[in-house]
């Protein structure tokens, strides 16, 4: 066996506001449609100052068993959701799924956080704990979406969750390929969810971070790199990516969406809130060296980049140390919120579209960058069309964590 394997992405499904597939959220992301909803009853029957939310409104857990959602909150059974179209998707047998060298690393920000407020309702009341259910803890622990996953898939095989805040998903994906570059898996079911909730953006409000000037325009709420950005607008979503050792993958015949190359995270060592755009640089350029590749090389940056003032001017500073202004430069938060957990995979997703279609999508709603920015190549106004062979992608998360990954085109 040797030291490092080829891994591919083999399968990938989706519970977003955009769409269960990549195709379908690529393409709703190249029409510049916004998923961003005023959600009164998530914001302003709490008295938060934003009103704005990025919902899933079509997700139905119905067809879940029951003895899944005892376990599971509404975060679980998304990635479960995920999880299964992506299984479908790779055309993947139960006995695969099942094998001891197939693996599941997923991340969220934190656990469930609808059974979080049934729990805290639950001690305040005047019967205490009556109401506390043996499975409450089970939907609220951090590694709830990785557990119930294995639980209800029958994966045996390695489980890491990576519950890393808006990193969360983008570094189980990167945990993974790791995983099967070193010759400890085959197979593994990568990605991140995250369920709204008004405690979710109220930690984002109460620290001024959410977007508020534009409650009554909701399309035009989240703004990365622009000059009049006022915040980050909270979403929700789950994520899978079937990651998969190249034998194993061309023993099955399997479609080869994209090839990870190569991947980073690190931490700031500096402050739990305020990026650094050096540590943030480092990241990205040890992701290309663990792909062998050179910044030239990059087709185009898909940025973390949340509309936040601090954050964005970090990362642009970043991005143009390592690439200058010659690498186009986007970001999907404009468009989609802010998905936390579940942002770094969703993105992945638009990507591998990206990646298909030649195209690279737009910033929605950048228009003006920030002057104080570094000078970036954004994309902007409308899709560019032009040759997309790597992309790099970005997410930063709270407590100074950094990740960065590198995907390739498969050459056909």
């Amino acid at each position: 066996m040797s030291s490092r394997r080829r891994v591919f992405v083999t399968g990938q499904g989706f519970v977003s506001p955009a769409g269960a597939s990549y195709g379908a959220i690529e393409s709703f992301l190249a029409e510049g449609r916004s998923c961003v909803r005023r959600v009164d009853p998530l914001t302003a029957a709490y008295g938060l100052h934003t009103r704005l939310a990025s919902p899933v409104e079509d997700f139905d857990d119905a067809s879940f068993p029951r003895q899944w959602r005892r376990s599971m909150s509404r975060i679980s059974l998304m990635a479960a959701e995920a999880t299964r179209r992506a299984i479908a998707d790779a055309r993947l047998s139960e006995d695969v799924v099942r094998h001891h060298r197939t693996g599941v690393s997923y991340g969220s920000t934190m656990g469930g956080t609808s059974a979080i407020e049934k729990c805290f309702r639950s001690m305040t009341s005047s019967n205490g704990l009556d109401g506390f259910l043996s499975t409450t803890f089970l939907q609220i622990m951090s590694h709830t979406c990785a557990a119930n996953l294995a639980i209800a898939m029958g994966i045996r095989g390695r489980l890491l969750a990576s519950c890393t805040a808006c990193a969360s998903s983008l570094q189980a994906v990167g945990l993974g390929y790791e995983t099967i570059k070193h010759g400890l898996a085959d197979v593994f079911f990568c990605g991140g969810a995250e369920e709204l909730h008004p405690m979710m953006i109220g930690v984002f409000d109460t620290m001024k971070a959410t977007s508020t000037a534009n409650n009554d325009s909701p399309a035009r709420a989240s703004k990365p790199f622009d000059v009049q950005r006022d915040g980050l607008v909270v979403g929700e979503g789950a994520g899978t990516l079937v990651l998969e050792d190249a034998e194993s993958a061309q023993r099955r015949g399997a479609t080869l969406l994209a090839e990870v190359v190569g991947f980073s995270t690190g931490s700031d060592g500096g402050h739990m809130t305020n990026p650094s755009a050096e540590a943030m640089e480092r990241v990205m350029r040890e992701a290309l060296a663990d792909a062998g590749l050179s910044p030239e090389d990059v087709s185009f940056v898909n940025a973390h980049a949340t509309a936040t003032p601090v954050g964005d001017l970090a990362e642009s500073r970043a991005i143009h140390a390592l690439f200058g202004t010659k690498t186009p430069v986007n970001s999907l938060k404009g468009a989609l919120g802010h998905l936390m957990g579940a942002c770094g995979v969703v993105e992945l997703g638009a990507c591998l579209g990206m990646l298909e279609r030649n195209r690279i999508l737009h910033t929605l709603n950048l228009e003006t960058p920030d002057p104080e920015s570094a000078p970036l190549d954004h994309v902007m106004g409308a899709p560019r069309g032009a040759p997309v062979e790597v992309v790099l992608k970005n997410s930063f998360g709270f407590g100074g964590v950094n990740a960065s990954l590198v995907l390739k085109k498969v050459a056909k």
